[in-house]
């Protein structure tokens, strides 16, 4: 949980995303896509709502971008 609140990964994966493979790109949406679960999942222990909150946005971003990103490229 606390790696998605951070954020560091996800804005990796987005900032990256044109130079990753299409496998990559599969493996980095599907974790961005386990961000909200992973974060409203209970265990985040020491993370603010807001925190919470804004990794799950975060996360669902991410996700999307990743999504056109392999539409774009990866058939």
């Amino acid at each position: 949980p606390h790696e998605y609140a951070s954020g560091v990964r996800l804005m990796a994966l987005s900032k990256k995303r044109k130079e990753l493979s299409c496998a990559e790109l599969q493996h980095g949406k599907e974790e961005a896509d386990r961000g909200p679960t992973v974060l409203t999942g209970g265990a985040y222990v020491g993370l603010t709502s807001t925190q919470v909150a804004r990794g799950a946005m975060l996360s669902r971003e991410v996700s999307k971008e990743l999504a056109r990103e392999i539409a774009r490229r990866c058939r």
